[in-house]
């Protein structure tokens, strides 16, 4: 069942709070799917994809039709499946032998699971174990108590949690696995780690540390790869980090220095602090984790007895509701997607078995978005066209690089005019190609951010299209692409008699897509009249053809 989300974002006057309803685009829906005989009886902890498929880990035991999964389990399309017999602790009863998978990640092309346990599958793996696709696997001999987090950094393992030892060495609260052995990292940390990862070359972790060498309990430490040093911020102890436009974006309990009033999300440009939107009063419940969609900042929240999303636009944080009715534990974003897990059962009216999913299938503004890459010229041509009459509502077209799918990304063009739809990048290299998506902003100030696209090679064969962009007073927009085919092509004008009454462009075909301006005027010069007209665009035996109504003079 599909249903649109309604965003109401919160600014702060004084200690008034105003709210403006946003609808989100159709194609922006909560799925909430993971429901049925196969859907999962307890909490979701955390999440991960591991070869294209989504895995939850948690403290279920069993789906609704009773299929043993063992606190971690991979999602089929319809159902929730067994990883070889899952993790579990194999103990005593009580809480002392409570068993949770807490962290998931992918390391040499393993599924890395992290919580508390004793076995994994067959095998005793002693509160981390690695799963291969068919078997499970130990991390030598694991670490002595809960693991919270882990993250692959370069060519190893980061493993974050409140254990004293990994591998029978002294490794308070991290500790570093290179495929083969534990290592420590240096005196470890004096408390917990709740989150890892690496900004500016360091290996941040976050979590509620003690105070250490007289420092006070900043919740914040940096690794270099020789020592640790404490981050100096303005908060308690931290829960969520991410690199957000450049910055380190963290989640936890902050204060503000000079009001004094608490915030719940700050950001490190490595030299300097600062809240992440407006200093809200009112405060919100506790943030988890952050993860970075399409541009913007999300974070899964959950205090008291409900649990909610929230997007940060740049300026503002916004709530997407109905809350959930219980708390959001995890969150994991993919290039098209966001995936939230926790305790929840119901998303408003509909039901969601403990996660659920908000989708953005299609590009907001544009579409045919797409980088081929042209190895003999060394450059990728980055193409689009505008979704019906989207452009119109544009100020500016900014692109954006980055290396991998989930960025970071940044920009690589100027802002453009809203009428571009090409360009050219000259930095290509690397054997596979960098991804890229269009920041579009418009005239009220607010933006929109494609999916990402990943450059492939340029085809010999491509599909013509037409596309008319603009019908308003003045001239008319017309995009088209008549393909890889070397053939003649006519983009023309007709009229609903099937005469022609002009020839606006010829040639022959390749791949670039071109804007051409048609001013209404006949092949004699003469301004047409209104009535309905067929913008026609034929390239050797394939005709494609686009309704015009003109209703304006020109």
């Amino acid at each position: 069942m599909l249903w649109t989300a309604i965003l109401c974002k919160r600014a702060v006057l004084v200690g008034l709070v105003v709210c403006a309803v946003v609808v989100c685009p159709a194609s922006a829906d909560w799925q909430s799917g993971f429901t049925g005989p196969g859907a999962l009886t307890q909490w979701v902890t955390s999440l991960a994809m591991y070869r294209g498929v989504l895995i939850a880990g948690g403290d279920f035991y069993v789906t609704q039709d009773v299929t043993r999964l063992n606190n971690i389990a991979a999602w089929d399309g319809s159902r929730w499946q067994p990883l070889g017999g899952g993790v579990r602790h194999d103990g005593c009863p009580g809480p002392e032998c409570w068993e949770q998978v807490s962290a998931l990640t992918t390391f040499d092309d393993k599924l890395i699971a992290g919580g508390k346990f004793l076995f994994a599958g067959n095998h005793a793996a002693n509160n981390i174990g690695s799963w291969d696709g068919a078997d499970w696997a130990p991390l030598g001999s694991g670490t002595d108590a809960w693991v919270f987090c882990a993250k692959t950094v370069g060519q190893d393992l980061y493993v974050g949690g409140m254990f004293e030892t990994a591998g029978g060495l002294p490794s308070r609260g991290i500790a570093r696995w290179d495929g083969s052995q534990w290592h420590a990292l240096g005196t470890g940390i004096d408390g917990y780690v709740s989150d890892i990862t690496v900004f500016n070359g360091e290996v941040i972790v976050a979590g509620g540390f003690s105070p250490t060498g007289g420092l006070p309990s900043l919740g914040l430490a940096a690794w270099d790869g020789n020592s640790w040093r404490y981050l100096a911020a303005p908060l308690k102890s931290a829960s969520g980090l991410v690199v957000y436009n450049n910055a380190l974006a963290v989640s936890g309990q902050f204060t503000d220095p000079q009001s004094g009033l608490p915030y719940q999300f700050g950001q490190w440009d490595g030299q300097v602090w600062s809240p992440i939107g407006p200093i809200d009063p009112l405060g919100r419940g506790f943030s988890y984790k952050l993860a970075v969609f399409q541009g913007r900042l999300w974070s899964a929240e959950g205090m008291g007895a409900e649990g909610s999303l929230y997007v940060f636009d740049g300026q503002a944080w916004l709530p997407i509701q109905p809350n959930a009715n219980d708390k959001a534990n995890c969150i994991l974003a993919t290039s098209s997607s966001v995936f939230v897990g926790g305790r929840f059962t119901m998303i408003g009216d509909i039901p969601a078995g403990y996660i659920a999913r908000w989708d953005d299938t299609t590009p907001v503004f544009v579409e045919d978005f797409q980088a081929l890459r042209d190895d003999v010229r060394g450059t990728t041509r980055v193409s689009w066209r505008f979704r019906g009459r989207a452009g119109a509502d544009l100020a500016s077209i900014r692109i954006e690089r980055a290396a991998e799918e989930l960025g970071p990304f940044a920009a690589i063009s100027a802002d453009l005019s809203p009428q571009t739809i090409r360009f050219d990048d000259e930095a290509v290299g690397g054997a596979e190609g960098p991804w890229y998506r269009l920041v579009g902003t418009r005239r009220d100030g607010t933006s929109e951010v494609t999916r990402p696209v990943q450059s492939t090679l340029a085809s010999k064969s491509g599909t013509p299209k037409l596309a008319i962009l603009h019908e308003g007073t003045g001239p008319i927009s017309i995009s088209y692409s008549a393909g890889n085919s070397h053939e003649p092509y006519a983009l023309n004008v007709y009229n609903v008699l099937g005469r022609l009454v002009s020839t606006v462009a010829t040639g022959r075909s390749d791949p670039d897509t071109h804007l051409v301006a048609w001013d209404r005027s006949s092949a004699s010069g003469a301004p047409v009249a209104r009535g309905v007209y067929f913008v026609t665009l034929r390239v050797g035996g394939t005709l494609l053809s686009e309704k015009l109504p003109i209703v304006h003079a020109r």
